[in-house]
């Protein structure tokens, strides 16, 4: 460039009020040094960083950087496009202004999904990941939260967890349910009621944001990918003439189970043994399946709200599930005979992330706990001799009393060992987790680790877990991977909803 050009660059990043690094290689002027004026120096102070070459790999792949003012030649193109850096383009002469051309109206033309999970920590998490994964394969994402977790993510993470990035954005939809000033903002909603407003309350909104994602400049929505049990997205999905893809974030035994729920009812709960349900294993029983089943209720909100959710399932155009034939192929071929419809097993969604995703990349840092996360965790684990410790953790939803939570500490008490122990603030209902005194005199410097939330892939994945155990609540997204990829063998607790049907199809 001449050095006209280099100065006016250099004002135009003063100007900007951002901090930069800039690499001027020392041909970069043609004919002459590249010097720059002294006052430009002053100007910017410690803002910025001239550098006369980089390891621009290395550098895109840094958190820091947010943006990538280019000359639009291939290598940087890609490198940009690998680490999710969006670019400013400066084309200068040969292919780089085509270069620029098409990564312009690329990013225009990208296909655009708008992925809504349920409502609830174990369900935003493995759409939060194939919202990931979709996105590096060229994806625009709209990430669909309610206000209510939408707020709690933005708490628990900080306000940057929601800005995403420009081309993986929140939004959210009102749940439409009561608050009041008592209401924990910290726990997870009553699980009845927000199905029932899903059902009634939830279309019109989502109807709406579709149509404002539309209205802007671009891209376009190109399809929904919706929770399993959000069935109410297919009814939007078909007066757009989108297709939809639904995500099952629980076990392909599970949604076996949830979908024989009508029989049951049909056949009145008998008999006891139910040996006519193609894709579960030998010897299920009522005992096994989902817990919702248990009512007298005829009219009972989650009973019905299952039936309903999972006999919608042949409506979309495809159903991806979090899991993978090897681990559940009676199951799978079961959904592929009744579904009719393609079926895609991309599990474990958690491994897959943790390979495909690069090491820097901005979506590494794109979070979902609606929880504070506690780090210090991982350091208590690293004092620790390998495979000597026991991890608990009964998940995101279950809750228990404060009798069932004292029985389970002298348990671990009498286990001789050293556990690490996530206790939720909302794990005992209605009130306080609180252990007696006696028994933090009686375990000593044994060491129990309580911990309100933790990241549990870090904690699975420690080595000072490998080979001992997880005392689990037998969720889906805790069994079976995230354990059996860490070497840790289960203790399966059955505590509600799916988890009784995990367990056993786990164990046979």
């Amino acid at each position: 460039m001449s050095s006209e050009q280099l100065v006016e660059f250099a004002w135009g990043l003063a100007n900007s009020g951002y901090d930069f690094l800039w690499v001027v290689r020392p041909d970069l002027v043609k004919g002459e040094n590249a010097v720059l004026p002294p006052d430009f120096t002053e100007e910017v102070g410690g803002r910025g960083l001239i550098a006369s070459w980089c390891a621009q790999e290395e550098v895109l792949a840094h958190p820091a950087v947010g943006v990538f003012l280019t000359h639009s030649g291939w290598n940087s193109t890609l490198e940009s496009l690998c680490s999710g850096v969006p670019m400013i383009c400066w084309p200068f002469f040969a292919e780089q202004q085509t270069n620029c051309k098409y990564a312009c109206t690329a990013a225009e033309n990208k296909p655009h999904a708008v992925c809504i999970p349920y409502p609830a920590q174990g369900h935003i998490n493995p759409m939060l990941k194939l919202a990931k994964l979709l996105h590096t394969h060229g994806f625009h994402i709209t990430f669909v939260l309610t206000d209510y977790n939408y707020s709690r993510l933005s708490r628990s993470q900080g306000p940057a967890a929601v800005a995403g990035l420009p081309d993986f954005r929140f939004e959210s939809i009102p749940d439409s349910l009561p608050r009041s000033s008592d209401d924990d903002d910290d726990a997870t909603q009553d699980i009845p009621a927000l199905c029932r407003s899903i059902t009634v309350n939830f279309l019109s909104p989502f109807r709406s944001l579709l149509a404002k994602l539309n209205s802007a400049a671009s891209p376009p929505v190109s399809c929904v990918v919706s929770d399993g049990v959000m069935t109410f997205t297919l009814d939007a999905a078909a007066e757009l003439g989108l297709p939809e893809v639904l995500l099952w974030t629980a076990s392909a035994c599970g949604f076996v189970a949830y979908s024989h729920y009508r029989d049951l009812v049909d056949r009145g709960l008998v008999p006891l043994k139910v040996d006519w349900v193609a894709g579960l294993t030998e010897g299920f029983s009522l005992k096994d399946f989902p817990s919702f089943i248990r009512t007298t209720d005829p009219d009972d909100i989650m009973l019905n709200f299952l039936i309903r959710e999972t006999s919608r399932a042949p409506a979309a155009s495809a159903f991806v599930l979090n899991s993978f034939d090897e681990l559940e192929h009676s199951a799978i071929a079961a959904l592929q005979n009744n579904l009719l419809l393609p079926i895609y097993t991309v599990g474990s969604l958690s491994l897959l992330c943790g390979r495909i995703i690069p090491k820097g990349s901005p979506l590494r840092g794109i979070r979902g706990s609606l929880w504070k996360e506690d780090s210090d965790c991982l350091g208590w684990l690293d004092g620790r001799d390998p495979a000597s410790v026991v991890y608990v953790n009964f998940g995101s939803i279950t809750v228990m009393s404060s009798e069932q939570l004292v029985e389970f500490a002298w348990g671990w008490r009498t286990a001789a060992t050293t556990f690490h122990v996530v206790v939720r603030p909302d794990l005992v209902k209605g009130e306080e987790a609180v252990l007696p005194p006696e028994f933090t005199e009686e375990v000593g410097g044994r060491g129990v680790d309580w911990r309100v939330w933790c990241a549990q892939g870090g904690s699975a994945g420690a080595r000072r877990l490998s080979g001992r155990s997880f005392l689990t609540h037998s969720g889906w997204n805790s069994t079976p991977w995230r354990a059996s990829a860490s070497g840790c063998r289960l203790i399966a607790g059955r505590s509600c909803r799916a988890a009784e049907t995990n367990c056993k199809y786990a164990w046979h």
